[in-house]
């Protein structure tokens, strides 16, 4: 960064805007793409691509979103009479304005957004759509979620996907304790290899 002149502090700051609006500007290049190759962008094939493509998206882009994001909020002081900083980048400072506004008007609601609402539509869509699960019409843009299981086990895409979302918060809650986020982590999986 400093070979190429780039304040640490900016580079960060785009980080957290470049993931806030990744999984969009994902998806309208997939609705282009899907503009370019098909004739008419709201028949059955081109919704079920486009339904496919977004939960690939979310699935995929969900847990680094997580994690970076719930690094932004874990703040690091060496003593008390400096100023508390950014975890993972000593060189953002916790008390400044331009810090604040970021976390709570994108890092916050990214994170309801990721953490909350998404597994929640998921599992939603599915157990509402849970009669129709082996119809090509719930199969395709939902099947991602649920193809490698049982039909009835079909909520378990939605348990991974809070299984990345609770590693993902390792970060946050064991702040600066390594060992301790390493055996939260390690008690995760181990649960989750239990259950499967």
């Amino acid at each position: 960064m400093k070979y190429l002149e780039i304040d640490p502090q900016n580079y960060v700051y785009g980080s957290v805007i470049f993931l806030f609006l990744s999984p969009v500007i994902q998806f309208l290049l997939v609705i282009i793409i899907a503009r370019i190759f098909l004739k008419k962008l709201f028949e059955p094939a081109a919704k079920y691509f486009l339904g496919l493509s977004l939960i690939c998206i979310m699935i995929s882009e969900q847990p680094g979103i997580i994690n970076f994001m719930t690094s932004f909020l874990s703040c690091s002081q060496d003593d008390p009479h400096s100023s508390p900083y950014v975890g993972l980048h000593p060189s953002i400072k916790c008390d400044t304005s331009q810090y604040l506004i970021t976390r709570y008007f994108i890092v916050i609601p990214c994170l309801i957004l990721w953490v909350i609402v998404m597994p929640a539509v998921a599992f939603y869509s599915l157990y509402s759509k849970r009669t129709k699960l082996n119809s090509i019409s719930v199969r395709l843009p939902w099947g991602a979620l649920y193809n490698l299981y049982k039909p009835k086990y079909y909520w378990w895409g939605t348990v991974s996907m809070l299984l990345g979302i609770s590693l993902g918060f390792t970060t946050y809650f064991f702040q600066g304790d390594a060992k301790s986020c390493l055996a939260f982590a390690f008690i995760l999986l181990w649960i989750y290899q239990i259950a499967v």
